[in-house]
């Protein structure tokens, strides 16, 4: 039924001879250790429906599940130290999914999407999750950030539009572009205590915040960053030292310039701004 190669240490799997809907991955196959699953082994199975991978498998390749279109639940053993980018991307009807304890990043556009998944708890183990890792994941409206992140690369939460609440945990120290852009449901944004930089779009287009709160370890604000927050009425920023502020940061932001104390306080250094990527 599978089709592997011999490495040293094991066998990979790198297919099956014949569609099923429910595939189990096996630890052993005729006495040999299965190392793990290969780069776009299961790529484009429009009939897999459920994966279970035994314990003892510890890689997972590139593309590996991609565009499973009807993948529905895939159960992921603690034994898997790594998957690679895009390894389900595209499965849009991937639902329940647990990424592994041992984890330290979320690799690139690993579940961009997944529009059926609501809900993610990342790793304690992860230190970065790279772009796109769950762009367009449309119906997530849970994510739990581990304490000991670092960084979140460009995109990564682009356009999860039912997200309601943020929690960025104060061990993130710098961020990519857009992270959080289009994420049109988001209430509540707590930003990290260690940024010094509030990247270009971070939170543009987020339609429902109200209030944000910009720790005072921020020196530079790029472009855009609150564009079109539309619901935006109040806004702390670091006034204490000087800060750089972008081009169109509030555009948009209408409800936000009837603020008087924006106005008198925020107005005159708007007139300074400057293009910051």
């Amino acid at each position: 039924m599978f089709i592997t190669s011999n490495l040293d240490n094991g066998v990979l799997i790198k297919g099956i001879t014949r569609e099923v809907k429910f595939l189990k991955i096996p630890s052993i196959i005729d006495g040999e250790r299965v190392v793990g699953i290969a780069s776009e082994a299961f790529i484009e199975n429009a009939v897999l429906q459920e994966v279970f991978i035994e314990d003892g498998v510890e890689y997972i390749g590139e593309y590996a599940f991609a565009f499973c279109s009807n993948l529905k639940k895939v159960s992921i053993p603690n034994s898997v130290l790594v998957i690679e980018k895009s390894s389900f991307e595209d499965c849009c009807s991937l639902v329940n999914v647990n990424i592994p304890e041992k984890i330290n990043i979320i690799n690139q556009s690993l579940f961009e999407g997944c529009i059926a998944i609501r809900q993610i708890k990342i790793p304690p183990l992860v230190k970065s999750i790279e772009p796109r890792a769950f762009e367009f994941c449309m119906n997530l409206e849970y994510i739990e950030l581990n304490d000991g992140l670092e960084y979140i690369a460009n995109g990564a939460f682009f356009y999860c539009k039912k997200l309601r609440s943020f929690y960025m945990p104060n061990s993130v120290t710098h961020t990519g572009k857009e992270i959080l852009l289009g994420c049109r449901q988001l209430e509540n944004i707590h930003l990290s205590s260690k940024l010094t930089r509030i990247e270009l779009g971070l939170l543009g287009r987020c339609r429902k915040l109200v209030n944000i709160y910009v720790p005072d370890s921020v020196n530079v604000i790029c472009n855009g960053a609150f564009a079109e927050c539309s619901a935006l009425e109040k806004i702390h920023l670091p006034l204490s030292h000087k800060i750089v502020i972008g081009l169109k940061v509030f555009e948009g932001c209408n409800k936000l310039y009837s603020n008087e104390e924006f106005v008198n306080s925020i107005l005159p250094l708007l007139s300074n701004s400057q293009s910051v990527k």
